[in-house]
């Protein structure tokens, strides 16, 4: 959704606000109309393995040359003044993957997150969380938990990070617990994604159930973006489904 749809409550960047740039940004900025950017940004962060295969390098290398392109895209966006970011950083298809790799990545969310933390509040960049929380490892839940609370009050950009997340997943639980809200508990009658009757879920828009979005505008298809690559449209497991 561009920045011109409402224009009279939308905070639109200017060249002048964006602060010291490259001259790689300012060519950027010259055939960049700042009235029609989108509300929403949404990027699948994917690709990191094979981008380091393609180098001879370890998956785990391409992964933590991703968390660079991650703080990238976060200070950019923060900088134009994007409202929110959603970046799916792991889905729950991802459980699939070596265990000494899914180790890895948990811990380098909690160091970013560390890390981060000071380009995130000199941005004024408040934090949200998607995805089925309580199945992450107990130090993970804690650690954005802390996020949450330490950015509650930043009126910035909104940074959503997708962890354990499906958009399937989402409506799912959103259903299931519309279902134990109805009957007084969640034990019978439960929907899973593997549901094949065609009305269930007719006319259900994925940002209705959405946990964690109230007031963000809804983002349209997200971006897929490689480490140090190209980057194209791609839904995958997101939100839309």
């Amino acid at each position: 959704m561009p920045h011109s749809h409402n224009p009279k409550t939308l905070h639109v960047a200017t060249p002048g606000s964006l602060g010291p740039v490259t001259p790689e940004e300012a060519s950027l900025l010259e055939k960049l109309d700042l009235t029609r950017l989108p509300r929403h940004v949404a990027v699948i962060m994917d690709g990191n393995g094979r981008w380091a295969q393609k180098r001879h390098l370890p998956r785990i290398a391409g992964h933590r040359s991703g968390t660079q392109s991650a703080r990238t895209t976060i200070e950019t966006c923060a900088r134009l003044k994007i409202e929110a970011l959603t970046l799916y950083a792991f889905s729950v298809e991802n459980w699939r993957r070596p265990k000494t790799e899914i180790d890895f990545l948990m811990a380098l969310l909690r160091e970013y997150l560390r890390k981060e933390m000071p380009l995130i509040q000199k941005n004024n960049i408040r934090m949200r969380f998607l995805g089925r929380m309580d199945e992450l490892p107990a130090g993970v839940q804690n650690d954005v938990r802390d996020a949450t609370e330490r950015t509650a009050e930043n009126k910035g950009m909104v940074l959503c990070v997708a962890l354990n997340y499906g958009g399937r997943a989402e409506i799912v639980d959103a259903m299931n617990a519309i279902l134990s809200e109805r009957n007084g508990h969640g034990t019978s009658n439960k929907i899973t994604e593997d549901i094949r009757h065609g009305n269930a879920l007719a006319g259900l828009q994925p940002c209705a159930v959405a946990r964690g979005l109230a007031g963000i505008p809804e983002a349209r298809a997200p971006l897929r973006r490689y480490p140090r690559g190209r980057t194209f449209r791609r839904e995958a497991g997101a939100r839309g489904w």
